[in-house]
């Protein structure tokens, strides 16, 4: 908090996550999710205040939804009880604010009652796949009616511009490391509440600045097999020579060359009764050759 020469008071920030009142840790977090259930707040940040019994008490300043005029602090101590709140969660001063900086706005998930009330008014949540360049996200998932899903098939590299493009939106999915989202870029999205990459990790995207900002990152599991398959397939080519191949067929004529099995020279004598394809398809980083790719690739 800081005080003017006017006298007037402004929050700016929360210098720690807990309160410690009468020698306990209090999570400030807690007692903003407790607090944000109430259906009259719509951001909620709780800070410590000074106090010369306990050292600090818990305080709780909140912004109103639109269609509220007052709330007291008995009104959310009220609540509480209802929900059999543990009381050293219960805040002992409230400030009502009409704006709360993002940062701690953040800390409360972007207004989980606000939130709440939109899901409960059947608002739709709108989600952004970036980088979807064959348009396949919105077929290959199943998306709850209550989302609006957006599938972006271009690139943005310009942070402007894909600031510009994201506004309004609750998730955003990301395709791996495709977009970066640093803190310039998320601090300039505070409608975001879920940020999804592809894969378990992605290091284009700034996970503290996230938390700062409220906004969950997750990941998705990640398919091993196909980069093997790939690799094999790209192995394969260079092998048999298809790019030239292809190409002389595309041009009206036939094989060029003879090509080669990268297969070790024994692999390739099937036993009687052993089907060739089966068994040279089996175990392939023993059945192929790696040597003789690679001096078939140097020729």
């Amino acid at each position: 908090m800081r005080i003017d020469d006017d006298g007037y008071l402004t929050v700016v920030g929360r210098a720690s996550d807990f309160i410690i009142r009468g020698g306990k840790n209090v999570s400030a977090a807690q007692v903003e999710h407790e607090v944000g259930s109430h259906p009259a707040i719509a951001f909620v940040a709780a800070v410590a205040v000074p106090d010369d019994v306990f050292g600090e008490r818990v305080c709780v300043y909140v912004v109103l939804r639109p269609d509220v005029d007052r709330l007291a602090l008995d009104d959310i101590t009220a609540h509480l009880a209802e929900r059999d709140v543990s009381k050293e969660l219960w805040p002992e001063h409230l400030v009502v604010v009409d704006d709360l900086p993002s940062r701690l706005r953040g800390q409360d998930r972007q207004g989980r009652a606000a939130r709440r009330h939109q899901a409960e008014a059947g608002a739709v949540t709108r989600v952004a796949v970036l980088d979807d360049y064959q348009d396949v996200a919105r077929s290959i998932v199943e998306w709850p009616d209550s989302v609006e899903v957006t599938s972006f098939t271009d690139h943005l590299a310009d942070e402007d511009q894909l600031v510009s493009r994201l506004q309004g939106f609750d998730v955003v999915v990301a395709m791996r490391e495709r977009t970066a989202f640093p803190r310039s870029v998320l601090e300039r999205l505070p409608d975001l509440r879920l940020l999804v990459t592809t894969g378990p990790r992605n290091a284009a995207i700034d996970v503290a600045a996230a938390t700062a900002q409220g906004v969950v990152v997750s990941g998705t599991w990640g398919i091993v097999s196909n980069t093997v398959e790939l690799t094999w397939a790209l192995i394969l080519a260079v092998a048999r020579r298809l790019p030239d191949e292809v190409a002389a067929v595309r041009a009206g004529g036939w094989q060029q060359s003879v090509g080669f099995g990268p297969q070790r020279e024994d692999a390739g004598r099937a036993r009687p009764g052993q089907h060739r394809v089966a068994g040279g398809a089996h175990r392939p980083g023993v059945r192929h050759g790696r040597d003789r790719v690679e001096r078939q690739h140097d020729r």
